[in-house]
């Protein structure tokens, strides 16, 4: 399809139930907090950003260490989550609950408190 826009991804996300990212280098994704956010089941690969976004959640992660067993960890999941309704809203939930931990509120007090902490103890 091409670029499309933020507003159109958005719509699409909140229609999907399973994002899969293969990426080995993108650690922050913005697309992979919106698929969050969605409430999608996360198949991703277990990278740092990924595995701190995504907490203890019951997300599952690709087998990147073997090449053979990279395709066949995305579909095996994929069918996983496709024939458990109830596994994926639970997960999707899950999800859902995890974003208030990078809320832009729950983030700038814990700066907050680190600041101020660390001014306790210089002065």
């Amino acid at each position: 399809e091409g670029k499309i826009s933020r507003k159109e991804v958005l719509h699409k996300m909140s229609k999907s139930h399973v994002y899969v990212t293969t990426s080995l280098k993108d650690l922050t994704s913005t697309t992979l907090i919106e698929a969050i956010s969605s409430g999608c089941v996360i198949i991703a690969t277990p990278l740092t950003g990924f595995k701190d976004a995504l907490g203890n959640t019951s997300n599952y992660f690709i087998d990147i260490k073997n090449k053979r067993n990279f395709i066949s960890s995305i579909e095996t999941h994929i069918a996983f989550i496709n024939y458990n309704d109830k596994l994926r809203l639970k997960i999707g939930n899950e999800n859902i609950r995890q974003l208030e931990f990078f809320g832009i509120n729950k983030v700038s007090k814990k700066l907050e408190d680190l600041y101020k902490n660390i001014l306790k103890q210089v002065l």
